[in-house]
């Protein structure tokens, strides 16, 4: 029991990391590509009022799919590890 403990604790820990450095990750294009977007069509609202905008829009969603693609898929793989290994 307290291997699972530790495995859950040090898991959460990697996971929370790698949430975060993806998420800046996935901002930063999502920035680009909208500075990109805005000087080829040249909108009447500003430049970072336009970047703003998109990425207020990219916000939710990607919180959402981010963190069951993060945490979700590793957790649920090591729930059925286990439960193959011990009851299988």
């Amino acid at each position: 029991m307290l291997a699972f403990l530790r495995l859950a604790v040090f898991g959460f820990a990697v996971l929370a990391v790698v949430f975060v450095f993806l998420r800046l990750f996935i901002r930063a294009r999502r920035r680009e590509h909208l500075e990109r977007e805005w000087s080829q069509s040249q909108n009447s609202t500003g430049r970072e009022d336009f970047v703003n905008a998109g990425l207020e829009a990219l916000e939710e969603p990607l919180r959402r799919w981010l963190g069951l693609a993060v945490f979700g898929v590793p957790t649920l793989t090591i729930i059925i590890i286990i439960y193959v290994s011990n009851f299988a």
